[in-house]
């Protein structure tokens, strides 16, 4: 295996990423690397993959924002991250800064900026806890109803109270190891999907969340 070094453009060590060398490992037709390059050559050095259900959600400070409210929900946030189908986390897009000199052009690379939202589709439970606890969220951003907020409601519009982080954590592929965490910050709820029930169907109940979010950071990871 040949090691290359690439710079980590948020400092610190560099990220080492290890890629199969045919040429010094393979000494057949005189170490080519394009001609030792086969099918079975690729598969033999194929890591495991991602699973794309080893994931879990995670909102770690939910519990301290509604600490200091009078309410009739669970605030436990165990049951979000249990109750969680599926989440589609942010975009990305590099701007295109165009050059122009007569005939000719030259691309380059301008701002990297991140779609505003992301959505988690949860999973309702028959006790109602997990859907209550996610309409409480969204009457601290702006009340509704005085029953769900109670004594609360001074904490009201203050984002430093409602705005919390989501932990999103990758698992290998025996669900015990972290392959990679991700950080959102200035977590709201910002919209809930509209809901169907059918007579005609016996399939889960979902609900989908749109979440709003200042920032998301990728953590470092070593790739081998």
């Amino acid at each position: 295996m040949s090691s290359v070094l690439t710079p980590d453009i948020n400092g610190g060590t560099s990220v080492n990423v290890k890629r199969p060398d045919y040429a010094s490992s393979n000494t057949i037709n005189g170490g080519n690397a394009a001609a030792n390059y086969t099918i079975e050559n690729a598969l033999r050095n194929v890591s495991d993959p991602v699973r794309g259900f080893r994931f879990l959600v995670d909102f770690p400070v939910l519990t301290a924002i509604f600490g200091g409210m009078t309410t009739t929900f669970n605030v436990d946030t165990l049951p979000l991250t249990e109750t969680v189908k599926s989440i589609d986390l942010p975009s990305w897009t590099i701007d295109q800064l165009q050059v122009r000199f007569m005939n000719d052009k030259s691309n380059h690379a301008g701002r990297k900026e991140y779609s505003d939202t992301f959505s988690i589709t949860f999973r309702d439970t028959a006790d109602g806890s997990v859907w209550s606890f996610l309409d409480a969220w969204s009457e601290m951003i702006s009340a509704t109803d005085p029953r769900i907020v109670g004594s609360g409601s001074s904490l009201l519009g203050t984002k430093a109270k409602y705005g919390t982080d989501c932990v999103i954590t990758t698992l290998d592929y025996d669900g015990f190891n972290v392959v990679k965490s991700e950080i959102l910050t200035g977590v709201w709820p910002q919209n809930k999907a509209a809901i169907t029930k059918d007579y005609d169907t016996s399939s889960l109940v979902e609900r989908t969340i749109t979440f709003s979010f200042d920032k998301y950071l990728p953590l470092k990871t070593t790739v081998s």
